[in-house]
């Protein structure tokens, strides 16, 4: 035991191991793209989700920061249950709750970070969620938790982050560019806004009533300090416009939103009309 205690801690070790496993990982994914499921990931299949399960649950609280190997791994991971979950759904069927349940349990304890190094798992955990939500056995349970799927995984993801500082200050021009033209479609903020254009078409009224919160929260805390809160803001205004749309063309723009007019008046009187 103070052995295995020991190796948990060495960092060296531990990124070595999760290198190894990621090459590991990577083979399968690419194995699981075509279009038959050979027999040995058939076969191995209680073995392989038993290691997925590993690594989704495996914590380093010593560790002053999660190695970019850990993330990855996990990344990989969720991509494997998604095309085993999607691609082979007859074979995977005897796991999907229980690495429904792993995945779900990675969102909730906040390791789904809105960084640059989690990028590939934050697009791959909402890609997975958004296709969760279209099954019938999981409506009530992700209705239940829109509120932490929300403040978890999209509003962090959508917000502006330090990072998203630095790109501006480094060009803001081209910064502006790419998200005016949507050059940035494989990003996780991309991703999570489709996210909630999904949810909202699923629950409308529940989506409807959690936006109407924020907006009044956010819009608290912009008026209180706008020098410093300025990118409350902002989030709220990707996520209103997210919310808000449920058709869109890049040549028509907007054709058809989820909102009543009045509503996206309201909106558009207290978070634009003042700002011109």
């Amino acid at each position: 035991m103070a052995r295995q205690d020991q190796a948990s801690t060495n960092e060296p070790l531990i990124k070595t191991l999760y290198s190894v496993m990621n090459s590991i990982l990577h083979i399968i994914e690419s194995v699981l793209s075509q279009e038959e499921l050979p027999d040995f990931y058939e076969e191995n299949l209680p073995t392989i989700t038993n290691v997925c399960m590993f690594i989704l649950s495996q914590d380093y609280p010593k560790f002053q920061k999660v190695p970019q190997e850990i993330i990855k791994a996990r990344g990989k991971v969720v991509s494997l249950i998604y095309l085993y979950n999607f691609k082979y759904g007859e074979y995977f069927r005897p796991y999907s709750e229980p690495m429904f349940q792993a995945v779900w349990s990675l969102i909730e304890c906040n390791k789904v970070q809105p960084t640059k190094e989690s990028e590939k798992l934050v697009r791959i955990t909402v890609k997975y969620m958004g296709e969760m939500a279209n099954q019938q056995s999981k409506t009530e349970f992700l209705k239940m938790n829109l509120t932490k799927i929300f403040d978890i995984l999209i509003l962090p993801n959508i917000s502006i982050t330090p990072e998203d500082m630095e790109e501006y200050d480094d060009d803001a021009d081209a910064y502006i560019r790419n998200d005016l033209e949507e050059s940035d479609l494989e990003t996780r903020r991309r991703h999570c806004m489709k996210f909630v254009q999904q949810l909202s078409k699923k629950f409308p009224n529940e989506v409807g009533g959690l936006v109407s919160n924020y907006v009044n929260n956010y819009l608290a805390d912009y008026q209180a300090n706008r020098s410093t809160q300025w990118n409350k803001k902002a989030s709220l205004l990707n996520l209103l416009i997210t919310a808000s749309i449920s058709q869109y063309t890049y040549r028509s723009g907007a054709t058809e939103i989820n909102i009543p007019d009045e509503t996206l008046f309201s909106y558009i009187t207290q978070l634009v009309i003042p700002e011109l």
